[in-house]
């Protein structure tokens, strides 16, 4: 009851309208039963027992049982002062917190324009830049705060994990917790699922939301986005594309940061101008272009890593969407997920982490990924080896169909059925973003929070 309360409290404006006034409401009651502040019943009862002497020598035992009732009162009232103190603080505190996500969040407004690509680039320092590529620094070096993992060898075991961070200490996985054969990193294509509907050619609505989080409010976001937009011509024919990109960085706060710019750009110029100027836009052809922008970002960051002798490395989790076709590629832990009526919300991508391994092989249950000690462990990122293996997974898309790519800032904090709630009730997708970083917030807001929510008109 109170949880579903807190949801309606968040998403209908008639309802805190309503709160508010009834929270007066009870003020004045409260104020008017028992004549201001402090209470009658408190003001009797001082009163009575300043004169308890007295009135004990006049009217002996009697007077215990006024006193008796009258403590009764007291406590009632402070309960209900307090339950009311309570439920306003409460609530006071929820809307500055609101404000206050509000005051720090980045600038989100994004105009897709069909006759052109549109460019909208979310940096870690919050700023949008629009029209223009992102030229990035070269900052200094930090610690990692995030672990990267050696993959298995071909015994299905692992030496050791570095568990990168400030405690820099070094843990190892048993061969049992590991061993588990994975699934290939370029399935064949699955059929288009049947449906009666038409893939909808029309302009995509897009939806950003970017938060560094509550933990680390005071550091710089390591996340970077993409969003881009536009239309090509091939084969005589106008066709819309988009290019989505979420990239984790992992490193430390420097490290993080310079590894996902990395990737973001590494994927734009791979993808924009094979998009726009090629002549070929087969599934065969789109998703080894989006393979390649995610191993030439792999090589990117690995050799700056070398140069720096340093770890620094990304996840990443890419979405192209070509006409009625999205193409989605992935490494690490940051997720695409779609979500379609009737189906609900579904993850399209599959995480590279120790914990992913552990609940695929039935050694912990799905929820504990949420809460294990090791949940931040991945053993396959950007940068961390020279070569790197890239999930990509095809689907055709239907009208109304939603897209949601995210860091684990999100998935961690917020269950797959709260955010299947938001997505289906945001409409707008803007609102949505918003709705889901707060979301992330309000679960603890541990990590950074980035998310894209593109839906299909």
């Amino acid at each position: 009851m109170l949880g579903e309360f807190k949801r309606g409290y968040y998403l209908s404006y008639w309802l805190r309208a309503t709160t508010w006034l009834g929270l007066f409401c009870v003020f004045l009651l409260f104020w008017w039963t028992e004549g201001g502040m402090p209470p009658l019943a408190w003001r009797w009862l001082v009163l009575l027992l300043d004169r308890f002497p007295q009135l004990w020598s006049i009217r002996g035992p009697v007077v215990l049982v006024s006193l008796a009732g009258l403590m009764l009162l007291s406590l009632f009232w402070l309960c209900a002062w307090g339950a009311f103190a309570w439920v306003g603080v409460r609530l006071a505190r929820y809307h500055w917190k609101i404000y206050r996500i509000w005051r720090q969040r980045p600038a989100q407004e994004w105009f897709p324009d069909a006759q052109r690509a549109a460019l909208a680039v979310w940096s870690p320092g919050g700023h949008t830049i629009m029209g223009e590529t992102l030229a990035y620094s070269m900052p200094r070096i930090r610690l990692p705060q995030k672990v990267q993992l050696a993959p298995p060898d071909t015994a299905g075991r692992t030496e050791a994990l570095r568990h990168s961070g400030q405690s820099g200490v070094t843990e190892r996985l048993t061969a049992r917790a590991v061993a588990i054969e994975e699934v290939p990193t370029r399935p064949a294509l699955p059929p288009a699922a049947g449906s009666s509907r038409q893939p909808s050619l029309r302009p995509l609505e897009v939806g950003v939301g970017w938060h560094t989080g509550i933990a680390r409010r005071r550091n710089p976001n390591e996340d970077s986005l993409v969003v881009l937009q536009g239309t090509c011509t091939y084969q005589e024919q106008l066709v819309p594309f988009g290019l989505f990109v979420v990239a984790d960085g992992m490193g430390g706060h420097d490290c993080g940061l310079e590894a996902s710019q990395i990737a973001m750009q590494s994927m734009m110029q791979t993808v924009l101008p094979k998009i726009v100027i090629g002549d070929e836009l087969s599934d065969e052809f789109l998703s080894d272009m989006l393979i390649g922008g995610v191993e030439r970002a792999n090589r990117a960051i690995y050799q700056r890593s070398r140069e720096w002798e340093k770890d620094m490395g990304t996840t990443l989790t890419a979405a192209l969407i070509v006409g009625s076709r999205v193409y989605v590629v992935n490494v690490g832990d940051s997720r695409t997920y779609i979500y379609r009526d009737g189906d609900g919300l579904l993850q399209m991508t599959r995480d590279h982490s120790v914990v992913a391994r552990l609940a695929a092989m039935g050694k912990i249950a799905p929820e504990e990924i949420y809460t294990h000690p090791d949940r931040n462990q991945v053993y396959r990122s950007l940068g961390n080896e020279e070569r790197v293996d890239v999930d990509w997974f095809i689907s055709d898309l239907y009208s109304h169909d939603r897209l949601l790519l995210c860091s684990d800032g999100l998935w961690e904090m917020v269950r797959d059925p709260e955010m299947a709630r938001i997505l289906k009730s945001a409409g707008d997708p803007m609102r949505a973003g918003d709705m889901l970083v707060q979301a992330a917030l309000r679960g603890g807001g541990t990590d950074n929070v980035s998310v894209i929510v593109v839906a299909v008109p």
